[in-house]
């Protein structure tokens, strides 16, 4: 049966589009510890996907366990849209989302991701191009923010809830804020009673400092958000997503030095030496950490720069007398 954003549980919950994060190997390592209702991608540039480079089309592959999945394309050009919207099709995916959020400065200038918000007719043309490439195969959805300087909710979400989308994620900080700041979510109770009064079937999804799901379905309650997206959470808890499981603060400095090494030896069969080993770092800083003596063991697993270093280390801690 085809997907759809209204099938899912209410609130359901989904692992955020996040650049070197959210590739097959992390996703597949969440599926297998604690699945979200939804995982979205990487980002993936449309222009990439249009010319089928190698790259991009070798970090397609998804496997069963991470579905539903959607495929986040970003961009400027129609044209791409339409061809990258045609390739996910094929490639399987459940739906495509479109980034209109991204607020790192150098994609705003060239008028992509959060560059987008408030430029209607290039928005509109985007949209529809995705939508004539998936043929009314995949659902369509958009993720954003509330301006880029200044907060725009009632224009921008409105003017997007036009477009008849299927899903619509709000973050609500603006560009310039980044991470700054709190996510203040009176903006998506905005959206929502937007989309209502449009008598519209958009689904809503809230995005921004959600500590927990408890905190989430409270979210979802105040704000009438039909679903809520975790990003940054997931770093401090691969677990976030099943509340029967130990969160990773409190488990065991093995149970936390054979993630990381499992996430090391994941990544290396994925990708050996066709993607930069200093990826790993950024989920070391999520592993080694709050144990007696964490700091050292994280400093010098910053040091190593090769799987082989990197397993040297996490083998020897690992197989200490010490360790618990």
């Amino acid at each position: 049966m085809p997907f759809s954003f209204t099938a899912l549980p209410r609130p359901f919950f989904a692992l955020a589009p996040m650049e070197d994060v959210t590739d097959r190997v992390f996703r597949g390592l969440i599926a297998d510890l604690a699945p979200p209702d939804l995982f979205f991608t990487e980002f993936i540039a449309a222009q990439a996907l249009a010319a089928r480079r190698r790259t991009t089309m070798a970090a397609l592959p998804f496997s069963e366990p991470e579905r539903p999945i959607a495929a986040q394309i970003w961009g400027i050009e129609p044209e791409q849209f339409y061809q990258a919207a045609v390739l996910l099709s094929e490639h399987g995916y459940d739906a495509i989302d479109i980034n209109m959020g991204c607020p790192a400065r150098k994609i705003i200038k060239k008028g992509a991701c959060a560059g987008l918000i408030g430029n209607l007719s290039l928005t509109s043309e985007l949209i529809h191009a995705t939508r004539e490439g998936a043929a009314g195969r995949l659902p369509i959805s958009v993720k954003t923010r509330i301006g880029i300087e200044q907060p725009v909710t009632e224009e921008w979400c409105g003017f997007l809830l036009e477009q008849n989308l299927d899903a619509l994620t709000l973050h609500p900080r603006t560009a310039v804020q980044m991470s700054e700041g709190t996510a203040d979510w009176q903006h998506v109770r905005t959206c929502v009673a937007i989309r209502d009064s449009m008598g519209s079937s958009t689904v809503i999804i809230g995005n921004g400092d959600v500590q927990s799901l408890s905190h989430g379905r409270r979210l979802s309650q105040e704000t009438g958000a039909d679903g809520i997206m975790i990003g940054r959470g997931i770093f401090a808890n691969p677990y976030f997503f099943d509340e029967s499981r130990t969160p990773l603060r409190d488990c065991s400095r093995a149970t936390k030095l054979s993630l990381a090494r499992e996430h090391t030896r994941r990544f290396q069969a994925a990708y050996g030496s066709s993607r930069n080993f200093e990826i790993l770092k950024k989920f070391y800083k999520c592993y080694i950490v709050d144990f007696p003596g964490w700091e050292d063991d994280f400093r010098e697993l910053m040091q190593t720069h090769s799987y082989a270093e990197a397993y040297q280390l996490l083998d020897f801690w690992l197989e200490s007398p010490e360790i618990s």
